[in-house]
């Protein structure tokens, strides 16, 4: 977003989406650009780049174009959509990665966890899902929206309902043809090593043992 490369827990995101547009709304107050419905659930927009000072709020048509997407999280009691630049991996880390940074300006800085910083590896802010938004900002973003369209209901207690719609993130790959695994049962993604154990006994269908940072 803007110029900062940054990332969140995927723990704290509901769903990942492209959409066209987003609806006008008299309730759009700052950068909020307005709302679009997810599933019967009218979700506001946050445009997060003018939000970190990035640029002003862009909510002319072209707001969703190219690659930007909304990332969807539940802030407090209600969900929020941030409008991002663009998606760019998932990454990994260990409690060793993350380092503080010093505090240089406090507008903002509260949402900033601390940078991933792991070798080889360009540096990314870890953000607080919980602080990305004060207390006064949820109030105005969100004041008359649940109210006005009764539709950011507890989503627990449609859970149920939509159950058989619940969507599930995977990772996709290629072996002569397409295959996916959950994105849960995935610990890390890494380069092929350039050198591997091959000890003896090892079946046809092992490539070899890696050392990966001390675990084999």
């Amino acid at each position: 977003v803007g110029a900062s490369k940054c990332s969140i827990e995927i723990n704290d995101i509901q769903e990942i989406l492209m959409i066209k547009k987003v609806n006008e709304s008299a309730l759009s107050v700052g950068n909020c650009i307005g709302t679009f419905d997810l599933r019967g659930v009218t979700v506001p927009v946050i445009d997060f780049a003018a939000l970190l000072k990035y640029r002003e709020t862009d909510s002319g048509p072209e707001a969703t174009l190219g690659d930007r997407r909304v990332v969807v999280m539940r802030i407090e009691k209600e969900l929020f959509g941030l409008l991002v630049d663009k998606i760019d991996s998932i990454i990994t880390f260990y409690n060793d990665d993350l380092k503080h940074l010093p505090v240089i300006s406090t507008e903002r800085m509260e949402m900033v966890k601390g940078c991933i910083s792991a070798h080889d590896k360009e540096d990314v802010l870890l953000l607080d899902d919980k602080k990305i938004l004060t207390d006064e900002e949820i109030k105005n973003i969100t004041h008359g929206h649940s109210k006005l369209y009764s539709a950011v209901h507890d989503m627990e207690s449609k859970s149920n309902k939509l159950k058989s719609n619940v969507r599930r993130t995977f990772i996709t790959f290629s072996i002569e043809q397409e295959y996916a695994i959950s994105i849960s049962d995935v610990r890390e993604i890494i380069d092929l090593p350039s050198s591997l154990m091959t000890p003896p006994g090892m079946p046809a269908h092992y490539r070899g043992i890696a050392n990966l940072r001390g675990e084999m």
